[in-house]
């Protein structure tokens, strides 16, 4: 869970960064279809896996609050 906490602002930085970056073309000789929404889906799935990450960052920091008290309490 603590590794959750240090780590979701990276993750979240990385996910902006790729929402916003061109994709590579791809050179492994196969067709390719044409998707006119691909930078839209690309977008609307960066912003989904940032409220993910956020939901997550929450959960953790909710337990961390519940579960440090508990194993003080132990020792």
């Amino acid at each position: 869970m603590q590794f959750i906490i240090n780590n979701t602002d990276d993750e979240i930085k990385r996910t902006y960064e790729k929402m916003s970056s061109v994709g590579s073309p791809n050179y492994e000789g196969m067709p390719r279809t044409h998707n006119p929404n691909a930078g839209e889906e690309r977008i609307l799935n960066g912003i989904a896996e940032i409220d993910i990450l956020k939901e997550r960052y929450r959960q953790a920091v909710e337990y961390m609050e519940w579960f440090k008290p508990a194993s003080e309490s132990i020792i």
